[in-house]
């Protein structure tokens, strides 16, 4: 038997996975701009919690934060009303 780099195939990968095969980003169709400073330096993280579309972003230039849920501004007592419920 050859002395080879892969003597299992079937149980390893050819190559090492990049970044970019796990972390892939849908593009947005228009830029977030911070409501407080209008800025387009701004970092947006969504999810799906109790069936609500929930998005929390915050301004890297003045530090505002805020959220939406299901494409509506929404205040945090309401986000966090969603988030405790089971």
């Amino acid at each position: 038997m050859e002395d080879s780099e892969n003597d299992h195939p079937g149980l390893y990968a050819d190559r090492v996975p990049d970044a970019d095969d796990y972390f892939i980003m849908a593009p947005k169709n228009s830029p977030t701009k911070c409501p407080a400073c209008g800025t387009g330096d701004v970092i947006s993280i969504a999810m799906t919690v109790s069936g609500a579309e929930l998005e929390f972003s915050t301004c890297h230039q003045c530090e505002a934060k805020w959220w939406v849920k299901d494409g509506q501004p929404a205040p945090l007592h309401s986000v966090l009303g969603t988030v405790g419920s089971r």
